[in-house]
């Protein structure tokens, strides 16, 4: 029940209120709910209760030693819920099933995801393999320049263990264009080879590297 705030009130200490005001004239308009609680009114004012048509509960939560309840009424309600409904039409659309299949659906293309990520992972890696070894390396030389359509690093690297397997002694320069002027750059070969020629390379490029194991 609504009623004014006596000065008993302020006395007692049971208005649960982030800040009372200070000028107390004129009444301040309380929310009684007897045995349970007692609270300033935040409006909005209805005469009559069946204005409010419905309440929906949101959720509840521990609060400094008390309860904070979020709740919607009304209009908002039903608002929510027309939103929803044009929500839950596109997604029946899109999933090809019932608001209750929401869940296996979306386990389950999640799981075809996955899977089809780890399946081009391995077709990716495939390619880089195949790539370094239909490299023609010249044996009279001893550096090869290759550049890939290979985008990963990942990739990158694959390539680089195969390159210097068959070819040891060999140094090799790989580049891969992410865009036109976005550049990855990987060298391979024997520690003396990198110290003398990879670093001077990156020293040059202004660019930044690192690496180990023949490699930067």
């Amino acid at each position: 029940r609504p009623r004014l705030a006596a000065e008993s009130d302020f006395e007692s200490g049971n208005i649960r209120c982030r800040k009372l005001p200070d000028k107390r004239s004129g009444g301040l308009r309380l929310v009684e709910i007897e045995g349970m609680d007692l609270n300033t009114c935040g409006g909005t004012h209805v005469d009559n209760t069946a204005v409010l048509q419905m309440i929906r509960l949101l959720k509840v939560e521990p609060h400094r030693g008390a309860v904070r309840v979020y709740f919607e009424a009304g209009n908002r309600i039903f608002n929510r819920l027309r939103t929803d409904a044009v929500v839950h039409h596109e997604v029946n659309q899109l999933l090809s099933c019932s608001v209750e299949q929401y869940s296996t659906q979306i386990q389950r293309i999640q799981k075809d995801g996955k899977a089809a990520a780890k399946r081009i992972k391995f077709l990716e890696l495939s390619a880089a393999e195949h790539e370094a070894q239909t490299v023609l390396i010249d044996p009279g030389s001893t550096e090869t320049l290759i550049v890939t359509h290979q985008k990963d690093m990942g990739q990158l690297n694959r390539m680089a263990q195969i390159l210097t397997k068959r070819a040891p002694n060999h140094g090799f320069i790989v580049l891969s264009q992410h865009a036109p002027e976005d550049w990855m750059i990987l060298m391979a070969g024997e520690e003396s080879w990198i110290d003398e020629v990879g670093r001077g390379v990156l020293s040059r490029l202004e660019g930044r590297g690192g690496g180990g194991k023949g490699r930067l």
